[in-house]
C-alpha cells in the first residue's frame, strides 16, 4: 500500500525546498509536487542557460506540436523531435501531431539562442533537464522519508510518465520499471476503483505518560460514530465497514510527527505502552536513531472508515516467453551515440502475456507511449503490465 499523509504542500516557490509552498491539510497519498511535465516550457534563461519549467503550456494552448495555438517548445515537443512520440495513433487518433511545428519551436527558442548544433541535441538537453528535475524530486523525497530508492521498482503512469520512466530509474539506480495496465488513465482507474472512505482526525497533544484512557475512549467512540454515519449510506445493505486506526506521535519538542498504525482502538495502559514502543521502532527505521530519555507525546488520533475494496485479479500462471510482434521500425535520437538508432514499434494491444523484446523500442497505446532504450528488456506480465528490466534478460 502507498504511504499516506494528512499534510501536502503545493505551489512551492523553490523546487524541492520544503516549506516554500502552501500547506494543505487533506488526506492524500504521500507525494511531492515536481513542476516538470509534458507541458513544461523550454527556453534560454536570463543567464544564457537552458531552462525547463516550471511555466507550462498546459493543454491550452498546449505544446507547439498540438497546433492549437501554442508556439513555445515543451518537453512533449522535444519527445516529438527525438522520434519518441509519433503522429500515428497519438491520443487514439483524436489529435494530430505536427512534428514540423515542434522542430521549428525547438530550433527558434532553444537550439539557435544557445548556439547548439542541431534540434536533436537541443531536444535531448530539454529532456535531460526535465528528467533530472523529476529524478531529483524523487531522490529528495526518499531521503526525507528515510528510504533507499535502489531497493524499489519504479511504477510510471500518466500520459508522459512511461516516456521518461527508464531514464529517471537510471538516475536513481533503480533496475526495474513497471508500466501498469491502463497507465495513461491511471488516476481515473484509481478513483473509480477506490473504496468509499471517510477519515476523521482529532488533535490530542499530550505526553504519553499523562494520557487519560477514559477521555481517549470517548474520543474514539465519537470518531467512529461520525465516520460510520458518512460511509454507511453509500454502501449496499450488508456490506461491512472497515475501521483503520492510527496515531501521530513525536518526541517532545519536535515539530513533525510519525503516523503509527493501530491494530485496534486504544483501551488499556498496555495498549499505550505498545504504541510508544512501535513509535520508537518506527522512528529508528525512518531516521536511523532514537532520542533515549526524551518523552514521547501524542499529537493526534485518526480513523478511516471504508467500504469493501474492489477485488483485484491474481495471475494464476506465468506465461511462456515469446517474441513480441513488431509493427514497424522507427528512428530515435540516442544522445549516448549522438546518432539516430533503429527502434522497434510495438502496439501494446497486440502484446500477449509472456511477450519479450529488447530495447530500443517504443510501446504505443492510445493514452501513452513507453520508451525502452538499449540495455533494457521488456516483458509482458500475465495481467498485462509492462515490466522493464535493466541488463540482460535471464
Amino acid at each position: 500500500m502507498p504511504a499516506t499523509t494528512r499534510r501536502f504542500e503545493v505551489a512551492r516557490a523553490w523546487r524541492d525546498i520544503k516549506g516554500s509552498g502552501l500547506p494543505v491539510r487533506v488526506p492524500t497519498t504521500e507525494l511531492v509536487e515536481i513542476g516538470a511535465g509534458g507541458g513544461s516550457i523550454a527556453r534560454r534563461d536570463a543567464l544564457g542557460r537552458l531552462a525547463v519549467g516550471p511555466k507550462s503550456a498546459s493543454s491550452v494552448p498546449g505544446p507547439a506540436c498540438y497546433n492549437l495555438g501554442g508556439t513555445m517548445p515543451t518537453i512533449t515537443d522535444s519527445n516529438v523531435v527525438l522520434g519518441k512520440l509519433r503522429p500515428e495513433g497519438f491520443a487514439g487518433g483524436k489529435l494530430t501531431l505536427k512534428p514540423e511545428l515542434a522542430l521549428e519551436a525547438v530550433m527558434r527558442e532553444v537550439a539557435t539562442p544557445l548556439g547548439m548544433s542541431s534540434a536533436d541535441w537541443a531536444a535531448a538537453g530539454v529532456l535531460e533537464i526535465g528528467e533530472e528535475a523529476m529524478a531529483n524530486a524523487a531522490r529528495v523525497h526518499a531521503i526525507e522519508q528515510g528510504k533507499d530508492v535502489t531497493r524499489y521498482a519504479l511504477m510510471a503512469s500518466g500520459g508522459a510518465g512511461p516516456l521518461h520512466a527508464v531514464r529517471i530509474a537510471e538516475k536513481l539506480g533503480i533496475s526495474r520499471v513497471i508500466i501498469p495496465t491502463s497507465a495513461g488513465v491511471g488516476s481515473a482507474v484509481g478513483f473509480l476503483s477506490a473504496p468509499v472512505a471517510y477519515e476523521v482526525a482529532r488533535s490530542l497533544i499530550m505526553a504519553m505518560a499523562r494520557l487519560d484512557l477514559g477521555h481517549i475512549a470517548k474520543l474514539q467512540a465519537g470518531m467512529l460514530e461520525e465516520a460510520t454515519a458518512v460511509v454507511r449510506p453509500a454502501l449496499t445493505p450488508g456490506e461491512a465497514i472497515t475501521a483503520t486506526w492510527a496515531a501521530e506521535l513525536r518526541y517532545a519538542g519536535q515539530g513533525h510527527a510519525l503516523r503509527v498504525a493501530l491494530e485496534a482502538p486504544l483501551a488499556t495502559a498496555a495498549d499505550l505502552s505498545a504504541l510508544e514502543a512501535r513509535f520508537v521502532a518506527q522512528y529508528l527505521e525512518t531516521y536511523g536513531t532514537t532520542l533515549d530519555g526524551n518523552p514521547v507525546e501524542m499529537v493526534a488520533l485518526s480513523l478511516i472508515c471504508s467500504g469493501p475494496s474492489v477485488q483485484t485479479e491474481a495471475a494464476d500462471a506465468v506465461a511462456e516467453p515469446h517474441a513480441a510482434p513488431v509493427e514497424s521500425l522507427t528512428a530515435v535520437f540516442d544522445p549516448v551515440s549522438g546518432t539516430r538508432v533503429e527502434a522497434a514499434v510495438l502496439q501494446r494491444r497486440n502484446l500477449q502475456p509472456g511477450a519479450v523484446h529488447a530495447g530500443p523500442a517504443l510501446v504505443t497505446e492510445a493514452q501513452t507511449t513507453t520508451w525502452v532504450p538499449g540495455g533494457w528488456h521488456l516483458s509482458l506480465h500475465a495481467l498485462g503490465h509492462v515490466i522493464l528490466d535493466r541488463g540482460v534478460r535471464q
